[in-house]
């Protein structure tokens, strides 16, 4: 199936050896994302972005990140201690950005280098 998200095409392949396709924490799901992109960009001489979701695992992976990322800003919230994220590539660091923008008292920052870098949340006062 092949839907928007975000102005970007998204394929989205339904498969019941998803496994192999995905791979251990999705390499295998990155490294076919990275062969069709070039086959295209070779195919049509520009820099095409989609995305390649299998069996849903991406989207579940975001509201995942989503969830864990709401659940740290609430205790960051409540015990004025910021709190350190695990590594993430830039994708998931600007859905982590994305979701806590308009947290009351909460802001975020990425930190480090890659492929170290990481997403602080931080308790700030608002004035009201």
């Amino acid at each position: 199936e092949v839907f928007n998200k975000n102005n970007t095409p998204l394929y989205k392949i339904y498969s019941d050896n998803d496994s192999l396709l995905i791979g251990k924490n999705g390499k295998n799901l990155k490294s076919l994302q990275i062969l069709v992109g070039q086959a295209i960009n070779k195919e049509i001489n520009q820099n095409f972005k989609f995305t390649i979701d299998i069996n849903d695992y991406q989207e579940k992976k975001e509201r995942n990140l989503i969830r864990l990322a709401k659940n740290i800003a609430r205790e960051v919230s409540q015990t004025k201690v910021e709190a350190k994220l695990d590594s993430m590539n830039s994708y998931e660091r600007k859905i982590v950005h994305e979701a806590l923008q308009n947290f009351k008292n909460i802001t975020t920052e990425s930190e480090g280098v890659d492929p170290n870098r990481c997403v602080v949340i931080k308790y700030c006062e608002t004035e009201e």
